[in-house]
């Protein structure tokens, strides 16, 4: 894929500039050398003049300076080409993983090949980190590894992104919650929720996963000097009740709005994989709405 000198470098979508023709999924090639090797073979059809050889000649050159894998199962061969006014792309995908010798000593899924003009080096690192920023998380890289053509591949790209993006929406509106633990006791609940002048409070167990809510209209059943220091677990459903609403991160705004309007809740839990990471209120959901 090529890049035109005067694409913005602000926001990089990468599934506006990875094209179909420069992606192989999955690659024949069984070692790191045959994965370079079918890569510049692919790139160089798409660069008159500048053969196989030559591009391989300038990715070993490039080696030498330090390995093309920092970990976490992708790759990232490059090298520093003036010969074109473009930056190329060229990706490929190796379901079966590859040895790489990166630094985690795991086997490399995705390869993603750079040519990069002088010019265009600012431009290389902000695509370098979307990359990155996309397929660090093990699940998106499986899903882009295990893609069965290049079609495919720009499609599960586009959904990556899409998630990203409203993951990146909602966190702009996640607030940091105070929270009890399982084990503590009712009366600290009560000094909880009266020091943070609140009228409910979030509850996870050891591993900060979420369990439930306590309510001031709970505790207040249950601030008696029988019940005051027994612990939450203890009490169980007496005192630990459901929310309303508890999203995951990842959830639209659109969505999350249509479901704080239909339950009348003044607070939303947010989860990432069952942990408790914040909470959103409506107030802030409206002008984050209004303002889009």
């Amino acid at each position: 894929m090529g890049f035109s000198h005067g694409t913005i470098i602000a926001r990089v979508k990468l599934s506006e500039l990875v094209r179909p023709n420069q992606v192989q999924c999955p690659l024949r090639a069984r070692t790191k050398d045959e994965v370079l090797a079918e890569l510049a073979e692919r790139v160089a059809t798409s660069i008159p003049g500048l053969g196989r050889n030559e591009i391989l000649d300038m990715l070993h050159a490039r080696e030498r300076q330090g390995p093309f894998s920092m970990g976490k199962g992708v790759a990232f061969p490059h090298a520093r080409l003036d010969r074109t006014k473009e930056m190329m792309i060229c990706i490929g995908t190796c379901p079966q993983g590859v040895d790489f010798q990166a630094p985690d000593g795991g086997p490399v899924r995705l390869v993603v090949l750079f040519l990069v003009p002088r010019r265009h080096s600012n431009l290389y690192l902000h695509t370098l980190a979307t990359f990155l920023n996309c397929f660090t998380n093990e699940k998106n890289l499986d899903r882009a590894a295990k893609a069965s053509g290049a079609d495919e591949f720009v499609r599960v790209l586009q959904e990556i992104e899409s998630q990203q993006q409203r993951q990146s929406s909602m966190e702009d509106l996640i607030q940091p919650t105070p929270y009890l633990r399982l084990t503590q006791s009712v009366a600290h609940a009560i000094e909880t929720v009266l020091a943070n002048h609140v009228d409910r409070i979030p509850v996870v167990d050891s591993a900060e996963e979420f369990c439930g809510e306590v309510t001031l209209a709970t505790l207040l059943k249950f601030a008696t000097p029988e019940h005051k220091q027994r612990p939450l677990q203890e009490l169980g459903g007496q005192v630990i009740t459901k929310p309303r609403v508890v999203v995951p991160d990842s959830t639209p705004l659109a969505e999350l709005a249509e479901l704080l309007a239909r339950e009348n809740t003044p607070v939303a839990y947010v989860v990432r994989a069952k942990r408790l990471i914040g909470q959103i209120n409506p107030v802030e959901l409206l002008r984050k709405m209004i303002a889009r």
